[in-house]
């Protein structure tokens, strides 16, 4: 993150925008999870309306480097002061217009949202909760980790003599680079945090996977993409 020498003044207005900041409602759909989301629209016309009487501004650069799109978001203050963001980069699934479009609507919505604390993603909880009979959404993490407990889950007979359990070997750094690359992949697609992607494919922490298990989520993710390229 850059920034000016002084910052001041642009924390002090910061703190006014998040009294007047009213979090937008949820105006997009993802078809695939059945969950709402803000959309880039919704996103922008929250912070427009809660920077009113104050000195920020923002813009946006979007970018595009070897197949990703790179979009950084600064805050700019009227006296000059400036918090520069760190880029956020997201894959394009396709080179044409199509493609880049997506995937530079997304980085600009996650960007701006992160910059300005604006609560964007698909909420799971909340109204379906309140919702009556079997109608409910299910979660995305209760989907993906039903997938993933209907791939992997094995049922084995035990074996009488004692064996002596050899010890995990530790996952890669190929397999975490891989596990990655997918889970970027679905956000983008799905329009959804890369948080979001983790949770529903049961992944609270790459280090503490062992090779074994990054093998089996590797394979549940990419049959996941696969089936949303479809």
């Amino acid at each position: 993150m850059k920034k000016s020498e002084k910052i001041e003044l642009i924390l002090k207005d910061l703190k006014a925008f998040r009294s007047n900041l009213n979090q937008p409602k949820k105006d997009g759909t993802n078809p695939h999870f059945h969950a709402d989301y803000v959309t880039l629209e919704g996103v922008i016309q929250a912070v427009d309306e809660a920077v009113s009487g104050t000195g920020l501004l923002f813009i946006q650069e979007g970018t595009f480097e070897d197949k990703n799109v790179l979009v950084t978001t600064t805050i700019f203050h009227e006296s000059g002061q400036f918090i520069e963001f760190n880029p956020v980069t997201i894959p394009a699934m396709r080179s044409d217009a199509q493609g880049l479009g997506s995937a530079l609507t997304y980085a600009k919505r996650y960007s701006l949202s992160t910059a300005f604390g604006i609560t964007s993603e698909i909420d799971d909880d909340g109204n379906a909760a309140s919702k009556s009979g079997g109608n409910q959404k299910q979660s995305v993490a209760n989907k993906q980790q039903y997938a993933y407990r209907n791939t992997t889950n094995q049922v084995s007979k035990p074996d009488t003599k004692p064996v002596t359990k050899a010890k995990p070997i530790v996952v890669t750094e190929e397999q975490k680079t891989t596990i990655f690359k997918l889970i970027t992949e679905i956000a983008a697609i799905q329009n959804i945090s890369m948080k979001e992607v983790m949770t529903a494919f049961n992944i609270m922490d790459l280090e503490k996977l062992n090779s074994d298990q990054a093998t089996n989520r590797i394979t549940t993710i990419q049959e996941s993409l696969a089936n949303m390229k479809k």
